[in-house]
């Protein structure tokens, strides 16, 4: 037998706990016990209770399997089979807000959903659809921010319902929203389509959110956006909200005071937490600029996102087990796309209004897009026998961009990941 390569090791206690990224098992046995193992693997116990669950999860393997060739037929057999259609429509890339920190910061702003783009982005999916066999979709409603320019999503929604019908594919609608203009009406709209996913950002209590995320003409956007977000909640339009916070050092000292304000304000069970550092974008933009003097060094995100998390856990609120920068985004699955206000099509999110990551308009009759899912990357990352490679999936392409000026490279976090996830999971299983 042979340890997987996908197994993070977490030594506390006398114990080791073992967490396999690759099927999300968990399993925590004494460290005498595991230094036993790894000395005789070649003469296990097979009927041993504690070996028979390694070998079950997938923490023992043949010594024989080739797990890198394992791990690659996988990739593709599932990225392949996939019959899930993701897109992303923006109504506009316009905001409403002044943020510091914008990754869209230097984009063409000025960019509307028009009736003549609105029908003809229908028509590509309509036909995307005819040549494909999908069985389930999700509808991201993006931007920009989308509530700035609301009409195209009014005659959207019901139209791109009739398409799904059409081809009998199920499907959800989320919405990604500053949250200020998500007005009653606007929710009541959304809760008529398969609604499941409301993201939006607080960056502190209200007087250091309305210091950073504020309106253009500089006022503030705290309580409005708490006020839609109750209304969501309290009337059931939604069952759970995606509240992100992003931090540096400006605000991380305040984001202890606005998850209490959370807590005492909302049912935290409704509440799906993510905390995000501040990054670069492209270009010698004014948002660069912020994030060179605010950002808070790589260094040092070990110790203070784990400070937040351990606050969050420590207030009730539920948190994933692992960080992660990326993972198999739309940029990497198959049958997935970004279908900005102008009429260009993406892969990736990041990427829009950015005219090296245009792949196609909605005026092309050409249906098969890239993607940037390379295998080459994987070859890499497995070569490294990195254990995060399952969760990551080599990256983010935005961020390799950045990096390499090269989509096709690596986005590589190894040993920050290992230092971070390693303090994560002493918090939540030794409780240190």
């Amino acid at each position: 037998m042979k340890w997987s390569m996908f197994i993070i090791r977490v030594a506390e206690n006398k114990q080791i706990l073992l967490y396999n990224t690759f099927n999300s098992a968990i399993v925590i046995i004494e460290q005498k016990e595991y230094r036993y193992i790894n000395s005789n693997l070649d003469n296990l116990d097979l009927l041993n209770k504690n070996i028979k669950v390694l070998i079950k999860e997938e923490f023992l393997i043949d010594k024989n399997i080739d797990e890198k060739q394992q791990f690659l037929k996988a990739l593709q057999a599932e990225w392949q089979e996939n019959k899930h259609f993701c897109i992303h429509i923006l109504p506009t890339t316009a905001c409403n807000f002044s943020c510091p920190y914008c990754y869209q910061c230097g984009i063409e702003r000025d960019y509307f959903l028009d009736t003549e783009k609105l029908n003809k982005t229908i028509n590509y999916i309509d036909n995307y659809l005819e040549k494909k066999e999908m069985s389930w979709a999700t509808l991201i409603i993006h931007g920009g921010e989308p509530t700035v320019y609301w009409e195209p999503v009014i005659k959207l929604l019901p139209k791109i319902n009739q398409v799904f019908k059409k081809y009998k594919v199920s499907y959800n609608t989320q919405i990604v929203s500053n949250g200020y203009n998500l007005t009653k009406e606007k929710i009541d709209l959304l809760a008529k389509y398969n609604w499941n996913r409301f993201q939006v950002t607080l960056d502190g209590p209200a007087y250091i959110h309305d210091n950073r995320r504020k309106l253009k003409n500089g006022m503030g956007t705290f309580d409005k956006i708490v006020e839609n977000i109750r209304y969501a909640i309290e009337n059931n339009k939604i069952k759970q909200v995606s509240l992100r916070i992003n931090y540096d050092n400006n605000n991380i000292k305040y984001i202890p005071e606005l998850l209490k304000y959370i807590k005492r304000n909302f049912d935290i069970n409704r509440i799906i937490l993510s905390f995000g550092f501040i990054s670069n974008t492209i270009g010698d933009s004014e948002a660069n600029k912020y994030v060179l003097k605010h950002a808070i060094d790589y260094a040092d995100i070990k110790d203070t996102y784990t400070k937040l998390y351990k606050i969050a856990i420590d207030l009730g609120f539920a948190m994933d087990d692992l960080f992660m920068f990326d993972g198999m985004c739309t940029a990497k699955l198959d049958n997935a796309m970004v279908i900005s206000a102008d009429g260009n099509i993406y892969k990736c999110l990041s990427g829009v209004g950015r005219k090296e990551f245009v792949v196609n308009t909605i005026d092309s009759n050409n249906y098969e897009l890239p993607n940037y899912l390379f295998l080459d990357l994987y070859e890499q990352c497995l070569e490294k026998q990195c254990e995060f490679l399952p969760l990551c999936n080599t990256g983010c392409r935005f961020n390799a961009y950045l990096k390499n000026k090269n989509i096709n490279s690596i986005d590589c976090h190894q040993e920050w990941l290992k230092k971070i996830n390693n303090k994560l999971l002493k918090i939540i299983y030794f409780n240190k």
